[in-house]
This record gives C-alpha cells, structure tokens and sequence, in this order.
C-alpha cells in the first residue's frame, strides 16, 4: 500500500471515529463547518496540487486573476449542459457506449466508462467525436499523476521528472487534439502554445477522470444492490429519476472521487476554534465530511434509498463532491447528469452483478475501485425491464 492509499485508510478510520470532534492538528479539516467556511473564503486560501503543479498549470491549480482568465475560456462551454440538443446528446450516450454487444466482448471496463465521459466531454466543448488515441492518453496519465501524488506526501518539492519525460506526454497530447480541436485554438489564442496544451491537458484528464471513477463506484454498488435494480425497474419515471438521483448521491458520499482537497491559508486564519498558519497545506478530508455522524444517520451504512437524498434534506455543507464556493467543479452539472443517464441506462437493460464481496482501491487522483473487474452484466429482455416486484432493501 503506497501513501496515498495509506491516507486514504486513515481519513476513514478518522471518519469512523468521528474525529472532527475533537480536531486538533490544523493539517486536516472534517469539521463541515470549517471547511465550508473555509471553501468559501477563496480570497484567503489558494489551491495547493504539490507536484502536480509542476506538470500542468491550469483552471484546476491556478489561483487569483490567472484562475478567473483560465476559468473564462471553458466555463460558456460547460453551460451548454442545460442546452436542449447537448441534454439530448448525454441521454443517448449510454446506449452507443453501452450496448449489449460491446459489454459482451468484457471491454476493459476502466476504459470503456472514460471513453463514454470521452463523448459528452467533447460533446460540450465543440466536438462531436472522440479523438483517436485520446482515451489511451488518459490511461497512460494516470500513473504519472498518482507518482506526483506519492513525491508530494512524501514531501519531495523537486519535479520528479525530466522536462523531457514531461514534454513526451504534452506532445503526445497535441498530435492527439492539434488537427481537429477548434477549443484547443481557442485556448493557444488566449495563453500561448505552451500554456495552452498544460491547460487542455488538465481539463481533458480530470474533465473524465472522475466521471469514469463516480460510474464504476456505482456499477459496484449496483452489482451488490439486486433488490433496489428490482425497485427502480417497478416504478414509475418520475420515481425512477428520483431514486436514480438519490443512488448516485449516496454513491458519492460514500466513495468520493475526489477523497480530499488541499488548500494553503495566505495568512493566518482561524475558524471555530481551529488556528490555521500561513502557507501551511490543509487537507479539508471530503470522506470525513460524508460521513459525519452529526449529519448522516448510520454514515458508513451504503443507504441506496438515503432519506435525506430522496426528500432533499441535507444540512448546507455536509454533502460536497465537487467542492464548494468559486471553485466548485465547472463540470459538476455535466458529471452530475452524465452518471444519472448512465445509472439509469445500466438498470434498465441489464441486471448487474458483483460476486466480489470486498472492495478495494487505489488513489491517483481519484478514488478509483479495483475490484470492478469481477462485475458482470446479463441484458434484460422488455418484460424485465418494466417487472414489478415486492423487493425491499435498505
């Protein structure tokens, strides 16, 4: 178990002790209320991607005017979500990514969900195909990332790279997207070349990172949950989308993909009793959050119908998958919709199944599952799909 996944165990143990509590190291909030006080104070904190940073700089890391400039060029294409021809693209995603005869040839399952976040991604900045190479460039980042991320908790600050090796990823990437990307244009136009390709880089590998994690969580808990499949097949469609909505919010809680969120003070800065020093790095632990006691009846209990989720009555600032205050995600409504149609594409036309009783992960970035290898997918015919059933679960 490498670091990262070491600090992934202890902020779920702090979690099952309940620890915000009783905080007292000012290097990790699960205090809900101080990290939401704090994620929303952005003129006194600034991100902190370690090493990271030292591969890209982008909208993700960027801080202050950099940040609103960067933040300018993508956000118009991120609202597209609400348009009526791309809301129409994302709900006919899953059966062309999805079909019967693509998941019956047991497609690597990782990849097959980053190239359905592939679609709509570059649905939403212009484009209507996925480039060719572009979902193998993701797989290939990871690695490098999740290293940066080890480096970073291991305290190295020099890159642990060579411009070269750095430089090799970049251009991959440009080969990739150069000849037919008219966002990527538009991005050289606004920063240069140089700073462009570090930008498209970051947005194009987290932009479907997470999504591609958030689905493969959910097939997990899918596979596990076969009598809530049988509820969701027996209702109607408005009860449909409202129990699919509270699955996959209950999915985030208890597996985020984004575990944790780094934030350094740029002075001093105190909050409910916790004291915060200049420019030391502060993990606000997202796992803590989901899980606390005070707001979650029996948090670590997988809820697939969680009463708050359904009748929407989550306290303000207990519930953050995509972060809070100016930096929430800017792809939280594409994701959000994304998974939804997917969830719901998967309960309809299959029966999913998960044999493996435990489950693992790995850390890169993303809280990824490892044990999705197992699940497996029986299509459905129409009478299944529709069945009515006396099912009960959690």
């Amino acid at each position: 178990m490498n670091i990262t996944e070491q600090v992934i165990v202890q902020l779920y143990a702090s979690a099952e002790r309940q620890q915000q509590a009783t905080e007292t190291e000012s290097t990790v909030v699960s205090d809900y209320v101080v990290a939401h006080k704090m994620l929303r104070n952005e003129s006194a904190f600034k991100k902190d991607y370690g090493l990271i940073s030292a591969f890209t700089v982008s909208r993700f890391n960027a801080n202050d005017a950099d940040w609103t400039h960067r933040r300018n060029l993508s956000q118009k294409n991120f609202a597209t979500v609400s348009m009526p021809d791309v809301a129409r693209f994302i709900e006919g995603t899953p059966a062309r990514v999805f079909s019967p005869d693509v998941l019956e040839t047991r497609p690597e399952l990782r990849n097959l969900c980053l190239e359905y976040a592939a679609n709509n991604l570059f649905r939403v900045i212009g484009h209507d195909r996925v480039p060719d190479g572009y979902v193998d460039w993701v797989v290939k980042v990871r690695p490098f990332v999740q290293m940066l991320q080890v480096k970073t908790l291991e305290g190295q600050r020099a890159a642990p790279f060579s411009a070269s090796e750095k430089q090799a990823l970049l251009e991959e990437l440009r080969v990739i997207i150069r000849p037919e990307l008219k966002f990527y244009d538009k991005l050289v136009g606004a920063l240069g070349e140089e700073a462009a390709l570090e930008e498209a880089a970051m947005l194009l590998f987290g932009g479907v990172e997470s999504t591609a994690t958030t689905i493969l969580w959910c097939l997990e808990m899918l596979g596990r949950g076969k009598p809530y499949q049988d509820i969701v097949r027996a209702a109607d469609a408005s009860e449909r989308a409202a129990l699919i909505e509270a699955f996959v919010n209950e999915t985030m809680r208890r597996f985020p993909a984004i575990p944790l969120i780094v934030r350094a003070p740029l002075e001093d800065w105190s909050a409910n009793g916790r004291h915060f020093a200049a420019g030391q790095p502060v993990m606000i632990s997202i796992i803590g959050i989901h899980h606390d006691e005070r707001n979650w009846k029996e948090p670590f209990l997988f809820d697939y119908r969680r009463e708050a989720f359904l009748k929407k009555t989550v306290r303000n600032g207990a519930f953050m998958p995509f972060s809070r205050g100016l930096r929430t995600c800017a792809g939280a409504r594409l994701a959000t919709d994304e998974i939804k149609a997917a969830v719901l594409h998967f309960v309809e036309n299959f029966e999913v199944e998960q044999p493996c009783e435990q489950v693992g992960f790995d850390y890169g970035l993303t809280l990824n599952p490892t044990t999705y290898g197992h699940i497996r997918f029986r299509p459905l015919d129409r009478s299944e799909a529709h069945s009515t059933t006396g099912a009960e679960i959690a």
